[in-house]
């Protein structure tokens, strides 16, 4: 005797308003490129703001140039749980700590963006000693070909290396990684 006590469905409302099955399945596969390219974005934004930005490790990550380590420790708990729970089992390969980052998570709970930054703010206050001033260099005009140009002749040198076979997403993902902040996506596509 079976019973179903709940029901989960994954749609989306189309142009006319009728609801329609969504088929995600590129969507997830494509998650590092589509993480690659949002990040790209941003940082291309805050560097035509001003903000200077320093690139973390080889997956197109980055900071603020100006921003403390102190502070990004206390903002960046999340990977230093992963790292613990994976040092308590002695595993550190990369696909452990995905693995370990999916099993650990807990559920997000829905706050007001008022009482975040509030929560964000007071959390700052109790470690800072002064407050962060990033000074703005001049707007940047991020329009040139060079880069775009060297950052896909990088990625296609640095992946033909290791395989014969190289897909255009792993181009795009490691140029854009390589020169981060200094194009945007669409100059790679």
């Amino acid at each position: 005797d079976y019973k179903v006590t709940g029901v989960q469905t994954c749609a989306l409302p189309i142009y006319n308003g009728d609801w329609r099955s969504a088929y995600l399945k590129e969507i997830f596969n494509d998650k590092m490129y589509l993480g690659a390219m949002y990040r790209t974005e941003l940082a291309a934004n805050l560097r035509m703001l001003g903000y200077q930005i320093n690139t973390v490790g080889n997956d197109s990550t980055f900071e603020l140039e100006k921003v403390p380590n102190k502070i990004i420790k206390i903002f960046s708990q999340r990977s230093e749980q992963i790292k613990k729970v994976a040092s308590d089992i002695g595993k550190h390969d990369s696909k452990t700590k995905a693995e370990l980052a999916l099993a650990t998570r807990k559920n997000k709970e829905s706050v007001p963006k008022e009482q975040l930054k509030e929560k964000w703010l007071n959390k700052y206050n109790q470690i800072a000693t002064k407050k962060i001033s990033i000074p703005k260099d001049k707007i940047l005009n991020l329009r040139s070909a060079k880069p775009a140009k060297e950052a896909v002749n990088y990625a296609i040198q640095h992946l033909s290396e290791r395989s014969s076979v190289i897909k255009q997403k792993d181009i795009i993902k490691v140029a854009s990684s390589n020169q981060m902040g200094k194009l945007r996506f669409s100059d790679l596509d």
